[in-house]
């Protein structure tokens, strides 16, 4: 009886691991999925007659981003520059006469999509709502805008809200974790903590390696 419990005990083990390992591959496919689709909406934006008309007035193109914003809620802020990276019109009007020619995403996105890492507010935290466990953090997605003559006007970007990576989340690992004592983590290239428990801040938590130090074997 003990050893058949032990082998049951092994194999439930095994069982549940193959699961969280499926489940986290579910979950990086619809992360990267997700990024993929929100830049494409952006490439889309970018291409349209009204972005690349640089005569349009700012005032159409403004009203344009807002509308993307309210009928696409992944995307916090969405702006667009001019070649110099001046912010010429933004969603609430948000940064517009700022240079942001120094911000990651510009001068790769100044040559063709770009897609960045996940990282903190910076320049919009104090203008944007915080998130409930804290955890302010965006993706750039941005795209060049070339006018029909091919003469290169700027650059559309926006910053994805992290907070969809919960959404994803939820509808993946929700079941296992009524039932199971389970954390979710997302960390980065540089093993930092990027998704954490609920309740929880980034912060709070040791990067990969002093976490899984942490872990009992086996």
């Amino acid at each position: 009886a003990v050893v058949i419990g032990l082998l049951s005990q092994h194999e439930l083990q095994l069982t549940i691991g193959d699961r969280l390992g499926d489940l986290s591959f579910q979950m990086a496919d619809k992360l990267d999925r997700g990024m993929f689709e929100r830049l494409r909406e952006i490439q889309l934006m970018s291409h349209s007659k009204l972005m690349r008309d640089a005569n349009s007035p700012l005032s159409d193109k403004r009203e344009a981003l807002e509308d993307a914003k309210r009928n696409m809620p992944a995307h916090a802020w969405i702006a667009i520059t001019d070649a110099k990276g001046v912010v010429l019109a933004a969603t609430g009007g948000l940064l517009e006469g700022m240079n942001v020619s120094a911000r990651p995403w510009f001068a790769p996105a100044m040559q063709g999509p770009y897609i960045g890492d996940v990282h903190g507010a910076l320049l919009l935290a104090k203008h944007l709502p915080a998130q409930p466990d804290g955890n302010l953090r965006f993706v750039d997605v941005a795209a060049p805008i070339v006018a029909s003559s091919g003469e290169l006007l700027g650059v559309l970007c926006s910053h994805l809200t992290w907070a969809w990576a919960r959404e994803v989340e939820a509808s993946l690992f929700q079941n296992i974790k009524d039932t199971r004592n389970v954390d979710v983590f997302v960390f980065s290239d540089n093993v930092e903590p990027l998704l954490v428990p609920s309740g929880t801040t980034a912060e709070s938590w040791p990067k990969l390696p002093q976490l899984l130090s942490t872990m009992p074997s086996g």
